[in-house]
C-alpha cells in the first residue's frame, strides 16, 4: 500500500503536468486539485454546483431516451415502455461492463443513470420527449424531461 505521502507528490508531479501542457482544461483541473491538497471539498474545488451527478445521469438518461426514441419510433409509448422495462431487466447485469452497441447500450445507459421508473413512469416520460422532440424540430440536441411532470 502506497503512504499518503508519495500518493501527495504524485498528485504534486501530476498538477505540474497538468499546469505544463498550457491548456485550459488542465489548467483549471490542477487548480481544483491544488485546492483540494489544502483541503477544499472536491466538488467545491471544482467548480461543481450540489446536485451534479443526479443532472448528468438525468441529462444521458434523457439523451439515451431520445435515441430509443428514435430507433423505435413506430412504438406508441405503452409498447416503447414495456419494451424498455424488459431491456433494463436484460441489460442488468451490464452495467459495470462494456458499452454495448445499438438499443442495448441506450438501455446500458438508461440503467447506469440509476433512475429507472416502473412502465407507467416510462410512459409518460416517452410521451412528453416525445412532445419535446417535435417542438424542438430538429434544433436540438437534447432532451431533458421534467421528473416532477409539471
Amino acid at each position: 500500500m502506497t503512504d499518503a505521502a508519495t500518493t501527495i507528490a504524485a498528485i504534486r508531479r501530476s498538477i505540474e503536468l497538468l499546469v505544463d501542457l498550457n491548456d485550459g482544461d488542465a489548467t483549471r483541473t490542477a487548480a481544483a486539485l491544488n485546492l483540494w491538497l489544502t483541503g477544499t471539498n472536491f466538488e467545491r474545488a471544482a467548480g461543481l454546483v450540489p446536485g451534479w451527478r443526479s443532472n448528468l445521469r438525468l441529462h444521458a438518461r434523457d439523451r439515451a431516451l431520445a435515441e430509443l426514441l428514435k430507433i423505435h419510433a413506430d412504438m406508441n409509448p405503452s409498447e416503447l415502455a414495456a419494451w424498455i422495462v424488459a431491456g433494463l431487466e436484460r441489460v442488468a447485469g451490464l452495467r459495470d461492463s462494456v458499452r454495448p452497441s445499438g438499443a442495448d447500450g441506450y438501455l446500458t445507459d438508461l440503467a447506469r443513470a440509476d433512475r429507472n421508473p416502473g412502465k407507467r413512469q416510462w410512459h409518460r416520460l416517452i410521451t412528453e420527449a416525445r412532445l419535446t422532440l417535435r417542438s424542438l424540430n430538429g434544433k436540438g440536441d437534447s432532451v431533458t424531461v421534467n421528473e416532477t411532470g409539471g
